[in-house]
């Protein structure tokens, strides 16, 4: 590691840096880190909805405190929701959020929304609404 390197490297440990994080603004404080690792504390954004959990940092989802096994793209998708309660996500927001703009099948979102209402509670689970040709909704109070 370069001199200038390794100044830039102990001038942000140093410093109290500000985070972003989905628009939401972070105080991170000072890190200790091995060598030329500089890692920043950030912190945890958990969802509560209903009797769930869903720790957005550790892709944990719990109901009644029992963890709760879900595909990594249907907890991406959740995620997504959870960040947008109430709001009409469109099918091509959720291609672009949760796929990162892959080209994607015909029923490859359908069948994520339908694992995902499985595991929040099975086929007749109201917590992610349909708007028929347009996107879903996440319908309940989240905090």
């Amino acid at each position: 590691m370069s001199l200038r390197a390794s100044q830039a490297t102990a001038q942000i440990v140093a410093e109290v840096a500000t985070v972003s994080l989905d628009g939401d603004r972070t105080e991170a404080a000072e890190c200790k880190h091995p060598r030329s690792q500089v890692m920043m504390c950030v912190q945890m954004a958990t969802y509560v909805f209903d009797e769930f959990v869903f720790d957005d940092i550790r892709y944990a989802l719990t109901r009644a405190g029992k963890p709760i096994k879900a595909d990594t793209q249907v907890l991406e998708m959740l995620a997504y929701l959870l960040k947008n309660p109430g709001r009409l996500v469109t099918k091509e927001e959720l291609i672009e959020e949760v796929w990162q703009g892959r080209v994607l099948g015909d029923n490859v979102i359908s069948v994520c929304v339908a694992k995902l209402r499985k595991a929040l509670g099975g086929a007749s689970s109201t917590c992610v609404g349909n708007v028929y040709g347009r996107g879903y909704r996440f319908m309940r109070t989240v905090s």
